[in-house]
C-alpha cells in the first residue's frame, strides 16, 4: 500500500522491476563480461582462466584482504607507540609524560618493592595420614539405605 494515495501499488511495482531491473541482475553481468574477456586473454596468451586470475591476485597493486576481527578506527594505531603502560597504576604512584615513567608522592622515580613472602605455609594444611581407597559409588545412595565400609555395599538404614 501507498502512503500517500492508500492504494495497492503492485502494478507499479512491477513496471518498475521490468523497467529498472535490480542491482544484483547489473553485478551479475558485470562479472559475466569480466569473465568472458578473462578467458579471452587466457586464450591469447596461452594460459587458463585459473593462471590469469593467480596472477592478478599476486600483483602488488591488488587490494590484500585482512584477516581476523575487523578493529575499531583510532583504537590504536601501529604508528603511535605507546610508552604509559596498561593497567592500574601501582598504589601511590602517578604517570609523568615527559619522563614517561610512575613517580612516587615524592617526585622520585617509582621503584617496585618486591614482596617478601612470609614462612607460613598457604593452603590446606597436609595431613600425614594417607586417604583411605573406599569402594563406595560416587553420588546419592538410594532411598531409605546407607553404606556399610565393612560390608561394601549399601544395608538398609535402621
Amino acid at each position: 500500500m501507498n502512503r500517500d494515495t492508500n492504494r495497492d501499488t503492485s502494478k507499479t511495482d512491477r513496471y518498475r522491476k521490468l523497467v529498472r531491473p535490480n542491482k544484483q541482475t547489473n553485478k551479475m553481468a558485470t562479472i559475466q563480461k569480466i569473465l568472458v574477456k578473462v578467458t579471452a586473454y587466457a586464450d591469447k596468451n596461452g594460459m587458463t582462466a585459473q593462471e590469469v586470475l593467480n596472477a592478478i591476485r599476486e600483483h602488488e597493486n591488488f587490494p590484500k584482504a585482512k584477516r581476523g576481527r575487523p578493529r575499531k578506527e583510532g583504537v590504536s594505531s601501529p604508528e603511535m607507540e605507546r610508552k604509559r603502560p596498561r593497567g592500574r597504576p601501582p598504589a601511590g604512584a602517578i604517570w609523568n609524560d615527559e619522563q614517561e615513567c610512575y613517580l612516587d608522592g615524592d617526585g622520585k622515580v617509582y621503584q617496585k618493592v618486591e614482596k617478601v613472602p612470609s614462612g607460613r605455609p598457604r593452603g590446606r594444611p597436609r595431613t600425614s595420614e594417607p586417604k583411605v581407597a573406599s569402594n563406595r559409588p560416587k553420588g546419592r545412595p538410594p532411598k531409605g539405605k546407607m553404606w556399610s565400609e565393612e560390608q561394601g555395599e549399601y544395608v538398609d538404614a535402621e
